[in-house]
């Protein structure tokens, strides 16, 4: 994939970790199951140390993605914000 990439020369190509988040990607109301794609902290830094050499590489960890309040979009088209995986819907 590597190779894929570096013919696309993006300027960024950001890698995100699973984040679980209840009712939305686990627990028994979700609307999909994500847990299969859960790693941990470190396999997502071994990952990067891996790819050091992909420049356009961006990391978005768990911990950076609860620290910056992840603003989005659900499969319905609602804004979201997920602060400390709890969605708030408008």
């Amino acid at each position: 994939m590597v190779e894929k990439i570096m013919q696309l020369n993006p300027c960024m190509w950001k890698v995100f970790q699973c984040l679980l988040i209840d009712g939305e990607n686990t627990g028994p109301d979700a609307l999909r199951r994500a847990e299969s794609f859960v790693i941990t902290n470190a396999e997502f830094d071994e990952f990067f140390r891996r790819h050091k050499d992909v420049e356009c590489l961006v990391p978005e960890s768990n911990e950076k993605v609860r620290a910056l309040c992840l603003v989005g979009l659900d499969c319905y088209i609602r804004s979201n914000a997920v602060c400390e995986s709890e969605p708030r819907f408008s």
